[in-house]
């Protein structure tokens, strides 16, 4: 069955990409001790170069038409400061809440990145 033009499958691989996307600006708080732990996964997930967290990516996006290597590119770009996320502020600027997540991400990648 389609929905929106997706197949229930389509839908379930866009929302796991989405919530590792979301998981990757994940903040350490009282309430989500795990928040390093699971935004880490999710960083590791999706600027993997190679190996089997890159492969699974790969698989993922091709279900939905997208290239997993060019996502991972635009990951790392956001990660590097080169790019700025995608954000539900008109301004582009995002919350002062949703930049200070941003930066976490950004100082996670940094201790990750080769």
């Amino acid at each position: 069955m389609k929905f929106n033009g997706r197949t229930e499958e389509q839908r379930l691989v866009a929302g796991i990409l989405t919530q590792a996307f979301s998981d990757m600006f994940l903040v350490r708080d009282n309430y989500n001790a795990s928040a390093d732990i699971d935004a880490v996964q999710a960083i590791r997930f999706l600027t993997a170069r190679s190996g089997s967290l890159a492969e699974w990516r790969d698989q993922l996006c091709s279900y939905l038409d997208l290239d997993g290597d060019v996502l991972a590119a635009r990951v790392r770009a956001i990660l590097d400061g080169k790019a700025e996320p995608p954000s539900a502020d008109k301004s582009g600027r995002g919350s002062h809440a949703f930049q200070k997540r941003v930066h976490q991400a950004r100082d996670r990648w940094k201790k990750l990145a080769p």
